[in-house]
């Protein structure tokens, strides 16, 4: 593995030794889905996730 990838891997590695596991089946896709989109935002926009997320709620919100 090169060492980008081990790089974009260890939040979610940590996370798990924190929380001592994976998610239950039922919450791992959708939190996988956000680690994912979280680690695009950060990466290759350089732009931060909860930004993201905030601006499309009050665009959301008003329309």
């Amino acid at each position: 593995m090169n060492n980008l990838a081990e790089q974009q891997l260890r939040p979610a590695i940590i996370n798990r030794k924190l929380y001592c596991g994976n998610p239950p089946p039922a919450g791992a896709n959708p939190r996988s889905a956000l680690v994912s989109l979280a680690a695009t935002c950060h990466h290759r926009l350089g732009d931060s996730f909860i930004e993201q997320v905030a601006e499309l709620v009050l665009k959301n919100r008003a329309a």
